[in-house]
């Protein structure tokens, strides 16, 4: 029995002793960590597409780490766009426009160290032709068709990554028909418009004329219908277009084929004779 309780006596002080000693040594030392990109400059021009990769390492513990949580972002998006891939270490880059921009690159619930900076120069490519289409089109009062404009550089080449505003010239004719920034055109009333599509002082015109929507069909209603000498009945005509929509604010023409019988008025209403 005194040797049984000796050797756990012995047990608890070699455990105690442990403990201590693994004390004195201090906490774990907080890691830090460095991210480097493949490159550090970018020359390109608008429209181009490129990427690049990023690498991550553990200083503290002097060995390179999963890159799962690196970030990557533009300082300007309107000269250059920069996007994930499915490579949680790779990024796409996109000029957009001409211009110096910086992508900054970090690494996720790391100190502000872990930091990369690439500088990205656009080489200008000013538009050299803005060329919209078609060159004229209609469009039914209620409706909208679709205008399309293509920037061309020097060489003729298209450029993508910028678009073409639209207005309506004079603008007192947006009483006729309005444009959106993408070129959708709304017809509102009978007329004809200019339409300009521009960039960087280069345009193209186009002419939009604004009709009504032929009438397809006219029904009258009641269709058969009887009245008395002396009384009246009163007909109504409902308008449609070919695509079934009902059309109003038409001027609509009724006349008796016997006004020895009945007559009709110019609103429809019918009188027995």
């Amino acid at each position: 029995m005194r040797l049984r309780s000796f050797l756990l006596f012995a047990f608890g002080v070699g455990v105690s002793a442990a403990c201590y000693e693994k004390d004195l040594e201090g906490p774990e030392p907080v890691s830090t960590f460095s991210i480097s990109t493949s490159v550090s400059t970018l020359n390109l021009r608008p429209d181009d597409v490129t990427s690049f990769t990023v690498s991550v390492r553990n200083e503290t513990r002097g060995q390179p780490v999963s890159a799962i949580g690196t970030f990557a972002e533009s300082d300007n998006p309107s000269i250059v766009r920069v996007e994930t891939t499915a490579r949680p270490d790779s990024f796409k880059v996109t000029a957009i426009d001409g211009g110096t921009a910086r992508i900054i690159v970090g690494f996720n619930g790391s100190t502000p160290d872990a930091r990369d900076t690439i500088v990205v120069t656009n080489a200008p490519r000013p538009v050299n032709t803005v060329s919209l289409t078609p060159d004229s089109t209609g469009v039914f009062v209620g409706a909208t068709t679709t205008l399309r404009a293509a920037l061309l550089d020097a060489a003729g080449d298209t450029i993508r990554q910028r678009a073409a505003t639209f207005r309506i010239d004079p603008a007192s004719d947006t009483t006729i028909a309005t444009v959106s920034a993408t070129g959708v055109v709304s017809g509102v009333r009978v007329g004809s418009v200019r339409v300009i599509a521009a960039r960087e002082g280069k345009e193209d015109t186009t002419r939009v004329t604004v009709t009504l929507r032929p009438v397809a069909t006219v029904t009258v209603a009641p269709g058969d219908t009887t009245v008395r000498v002396g009384n009246t009945v009163q007909l109504t005509a409902t308008l449609r277009a070919a695509n079934n929509a009902v059309l109003t604010g038409r001027p609509i023409t009724w006349a008796s084929s016997d006004t020895t019988i009945a007559t009709v008025s110019t609103s429809g209403l019918v009188r027995g004779v």
